[in-house]
């Protein structure tokens, strides 16, 4: 990136990094009014009845709007007058138990009557005329101007900025033309990618409720209505099997998200074995595995061969079965409430057992039935995987324009 903007005409070197010639490097506190509020969510008799922008408020949105559900709090009429928030305001996180939760960002898009900036949060209005609100929320959130909050951040296991920090740091500063234009520019993005997630939501819940028909019958396929749709106990469907590990197999780790992997494929670390790993039970691709000690349904399929602990329950078919439909129904609302109420007498954290697991009742559709119902899931499923993509790609975009749009790499035009 130096090399880029060292042979570039017109670039000087700053605390941030190059930056165009022309644009300006500001202490924040000379180009806007800091607030660190100190509003807690209570509720005293006497105060002013108000509307509390919380430290998830701000963490999860890019933008406050007046759609959005505030909690309640009061307030008395000082604090109302320093901490109400108004349309362009700023407003960042001060504190996290996470450097990297430091200084997130989020822009008031408008006024929102008796709305007041909460605990843990710092309130920034941007001067008029010289700083735009929505280019300062992008500035912040850049990876310069954050990593300077995160190096400064203090604490040990919570950090925390002081008035001083948020106040000294440096904001690069071009034309308050230029400024409006690349926070149209990314806020353009934002749209974009707020319409794409708003769409995966949808389609999830579409999934939800097909998973909800499809499961429980309530809904049958063309060609399978005059099939008969039994249940029977679990135990008769699956059986439990204990084959121990007899030669060099990869170990694998039971996910809600993604079944039984193998554990070099998590991204957090765990602890491996130090020991014999003999009693650890052997699984084959295509097994099912009870992994939870909750009533969180906990039944995970293996795309794998290798070995899990021998706290679990490793089950095979009896029955002639297709594994996506029953990967699918063991996710399900229906399942997982049955399980529930199965297993309600256990201690919270103890293993569920195959006992527990045959006492269910599960359905047992004709195996065509079966796997029309999966391809329909599955069809559904990928959809939103590809929408994930398409997100994720559309973020890791917006980021690196972002970049190049807040240190002067790319220029806008009048």
């Amino acid at each position: 990136m130096t090399e880029i903007y060292e042979n570039k005409v017109g670039y000087k070197h700053t605390p941030l990094g190059f930056i165009p010639k022309e644009w300006k490097l500001k202490e924040l506190r000379s180009i806007s009014l800091t607030v660190f509020s100190n509003v807690d969510k209570h509720i005293i008799e006497g105060e002013r009845e108000v509307f509390l922008c919380n430290y998830k408020d701000v963490y999860y949105n890019n933008y406050i709007f007046s759609e959005m559900t505030f909690s309640r709090g009061t307030v008395n009429e000082t604090e109302y007058e320093k901490f109400k928030v108004k349309k362009g305001d700023v407003i960042i996180t001060k504190d996290s138990e996470d450097k990297r939760d430091i200084a997130i960002s989020t822009f008031v898009l408008e006024d929102i009557p008796d709305l007041i900036c909460g605990y843990h949060l710092a309130l920034i209005r941007p001067t008029q005329g010289i700083l735009d609100g929505l280019f300062l929320s992008f500035a912040l959130s850049s990876y310069n101007v954050n990593h300077y909050f995160q190096k400064r951040a203090n604490g040990i296991t919570r950090f925390g900025l002081d008035t001083d920090t948020v106040k000294s740091s440096l904001i690069p500063l071009p034309t308050i033309f230029e400024q409006k234009k690349i926070a149209t520019i990314l806020s353009t993005w934002d749209e974009g990618i707020t319409r794409i997630q708003h769409l995966i939501n949808l389609l999830k819940r579409r999934n939800k409720g097909l998973i909800q028909v499809l499961f429980t019958g309530k809904k049958r396929l063309l060609g399978f209505e005059n099939r008969e749709w039994i249940k029977l106990n679990a135990n008769l469907i699956f059986k439990s099997v204990s084959n121990k590990n007899n030669g060099a197999e990869q170990l694998l780790s039971a996910t809600q998200e993604f079944g039984i992997i193998p554990r070099n494929m998590l991204e957090a670390r765990v602890t491996m074995p130090s020991g014999d790993t003999g009693s650890f039970k052997l699984v084959n691709k295509s097994d099912f595995v009870i992994s939870l000690r909750s009533f969180q349904g906990g039944i995970e399929y293996s795309n794998y061969r290798g070995l899990v602990s021998p706290a679990y329950t490793v089950l095979k078919p009896i029955l002639p079965i297709v594994d996506e439909f029953y990967k699918h129904y063991f996710k399900s609302y229906d399942f997982i409430g049955h399980l529930a109420v199965a297993v309600i007498g256990i201690r919270d954290g103890k293993q569920v057992s195959y006992e527990d697991f045959s006492l269910l009742k599960l359905p047992y559709p004709d195996v065509g039935e079966q796997k029309a119902i999966a391809e329909i899931i599955e069809k559904a499923v990928y959809e939103v995987n590809l929408y994930e993509k398409k997100l994720a790609q559309l973020q890791l975009e917006k980021k690196g324009l972002m970049q190049k749009l807040l240190t002067g790499e790319i220029r806008v035009k009048n």
